[in-house]
């Protein structure tokens, strides 16, 4: 029978392997680079990481969005727990690049393979492509009225394993229990339990019934595209075959199901309201998530910060986005419902509550270290943009509430996809602005995000909330 707590606790052994070495990563990359360049200006080795940063990000934003669309599809046809499998191989081989790279001192600074190899582990679609799956598994099993709370445990689960895996790294680290090389080898261990779990104890919780259907859809898309193949001449064929825009637009399919119809009266508010968040998810939540790598290149230089300091400030972030998912959300939830009315197909004034929250939240993070400028208002940054935790289930459950409930997973891979867009143009833009705004002001690339949060808090305002079910 499928069980949420077994998918919860792989959950967490997945990605608190991951964070427990993310800092240590960072920083032995930053010392391989060093020696590499040794003999060149200070300045050239923080624009050579800076590149890495951007290159790395860029590919696995582009594989994440490959991928969960990918994942999305295969998710409804063959269950959660076969691509949850998936997911697991490609841990495994990212372990291996890493202690390839960063256990051997042998192994010595190559931009390109280390880009490469540093990505294999992306080939899993990264948290995002985590959630979405797990989402659905969520929502397979879980009663409407149980699926926000079970939802924002879930998202707790993640980011408290976020908070605590750079702790228990750099615990272990500066207490001489294990080096470096020792702590890659362990988290490749945990990766392991994951695997194994995820192959033997994990239930399939998507049903047969339902898995034959999205089956049965797929056989007969690929057939109609097979019979229109079969009658071209052998020059159209010829070009069909290199014509990938079939491949292109199966891609992008699941952003479709974010495009909410009219209502049956003609209403147009529904899909307002979810442009209105998908605009939000993009330009605030978005950027959130984007400058940390330059947040992060900005503290390790002026600030000499080592793996230890990320590993706290990564450590604050998880662990505070930990507690509001897993404290604050389930609590103001349970008041809220006592004071106002909860709306099962449109936005409510909880939402919209949670929403105000987290605007509010990130223009005090991105204000704190632009009028800062200190490792303090580092650390209050993280401390802010952490507790916009609130929006993590709304956003999604707003979606939700307007789109078809019959295919769940590939509205939550729709969202997953536009996060991956998103990720994959915010980290190189605000890096690039940090590198060429170093010398003069380096944290002008903080002033865009901020700017697009205090629109979206008016933005929001234009939300309507519409209580009668017939509009």
């Amino acid at each position: 029978r499928p069980n949420i707590y077994v998918l919860f606790v792989l959950v967490a052994f997945k990605v608190l392997a991951e964070n427990m070495v993310l800092s240590i990563i960072l920083d032995q990359t930053l010392q391989k680079i060093s020696i590499y360049m040794k003999h060149q200006d200070p300045i050239d080795i923080q624009h050579e990481y800076t590149i890495f940063q951007s290159y790395t990000s860029i590919i696995q934003s582009l594989s994440g969005f490959i991928m969960c669309s990918y994942y999305a599809n295969l998710s409804d046809m063959h269950g959660r727990v076969h691509v949850l499998k998936i997911c697991a191989w490609w841990t495994i081989l990212g372990s291996i690049a890493n202690i390839y790279l960063y256990c051997f001192e042998s192994v010595k600074y190559n931009r390109w393979i280390y880009i490469i190899l540093y990505c294999v582990e992306g080939m899993n679609g990264g948290v995002l492509s985590l959630t979405a799956i797990g989402s659905s598994y969520i929502f397979d099993i879980a009663d409407k009225t149980e699926r926000f709370v079970k939802l924002s445990i879930f998202m707790s689960i993640i980011y408290g394993s976020i908070g605590i895996g750079p702790l228990i790294g750099s615990f272990l680290v500066a207490k001489n229990f294990v080096d470096n090389a020792k702590m890659i080898y362990l988290a490749s261990i945990i990766n392991g339990l994951y695997f194994f779990g995820c192959s033997f104890l994990l239930k399939e919780s998507r049903k047969e019934h339902d898995r034959r259907e999205s089956q049965t859809i797929y056989n007969l898309q690929q057939q109609e595209r097979k019979n229109k193949k079969n009658n071209l001449n052998w020059k159209q064929r010829l070009l069909h075959s290199i014509n990938f825009k079939h491949e292109v637009i199966d891609l992008f399919k699941p952003l479709q199901t974010l495009w909410v119809p009219k209502t049956h009266l003609g209403s147009l508010i529904p899909r307002f309201n979810v442009l209105v968040l998908i605009f939000i998810e993009i330009f605030v939540n978005g950027f959130i998530e984007g400058c940390v790598p330059a947040v992060i290149a900005f503290a390790m230089f002026e600030f000499n910060w080592t793996s230890v300091e990320i590993g706290w400030f990564y450590s604050i972030s998880g662990i505070i986005r930990c507690l509001v998912l897993l404290i604050v959300v389930p609590n103001l939830l349970h008041f809220l419902q006592k004071k106002l009315p909860v709306l099962n197909d449109s936005i409510d004034r909880i939402d919209k509550t949670y929403l105000n929250f987290f605007l509010l939240f990130s223009v005090l993070g991105f204000m704190s270290m632009i009028l800062l400028q200190s490792a303090t208002g580092v650390y209050l940054n993280a401390v802010f943009l952490s507790l916009t935790a609130f929006a993590i289930p709304t956003i999604q459950n707003v979606i939700i509430k307007y789109s078809s409930k019959k295919n769940t997973s590939v509205v939550f891979a729709g969202i997953a996809i536009l996060r991956n867009l998103v990720q994959l143009v915010t980290p190189p833009i605000l890096l690039k602005i940090y590198s060429i705004t170093l010398l003069s002001d380096p944290l002008k690339f903080l002033y865009i995000p901020l700017i697009f949060s205090i629109f979206s808090v008016f933005l929001l305002k234009l939300v309507r909330i519409i209580e009668d079910e017939d509009l």
